[in-house]
């Protein structure tokens, strides 16, 4: 949490993974075992779901509602709501919704975080494989 900031009335759920220089506004809900990678930015009255991504610099407007599932690429800027398994890139969103592709955003995800920093931190990668299986 070096160099982050977590403004008041904030909630944040177990098994999050929160890089250096992330800003949290106030009054937004994190769920569980999410990625908020560095220089992110979540403004105010926003909720993340649980298992996303959001890459190095990505930045929520204000009231947002992010679903479970979401991946948010490097520099992204989230303006609207997002649906679950949603994989969203500068200037484009793509919607993820038919039950193979799910399975392969599954694995994808599964190797983007094993590929981070997160391989200093094997328990978090098998907690998600068991949470992704269990779906």
């Amino acid at each position: 949490l070096e160099q982050s900031v977590i403004q008041p009335f904030v909630r944040i759920g177990k098994g999050n993974l929160i890089w250096h220089s992330v800003k949290i506004a106030h009054d937004n809900a994190i769920g569980d075992f999410n990625t908020l990678c560095q220089n992110t930015s979540i403004a105010g009255a926003s909720c993340v779901g649980d298992n996303c991504f959001l890459g190095n610099s990505c930045t929520v407007f204000g009231g947002l509602s992010i679903a479970d599932y979401t991946l948010a690429g490097a520099g992204s800027v989230i303006k609207k709501d997002t649906k679950p398994y949603e994989v969203t890139v500068p200037a484009r969103s793509i919607s993820l919704n038919c039950k193979k592709v799910q399975i392969t955003y599954r694995r994808l995800l599964k190797v983007l975080l094993s590929c981070s920093a997160l391989m200093c931190i094997p328990d978090r990668v098998e907690k998600m494989a068991d949470t992704m299986s269990r779906e």
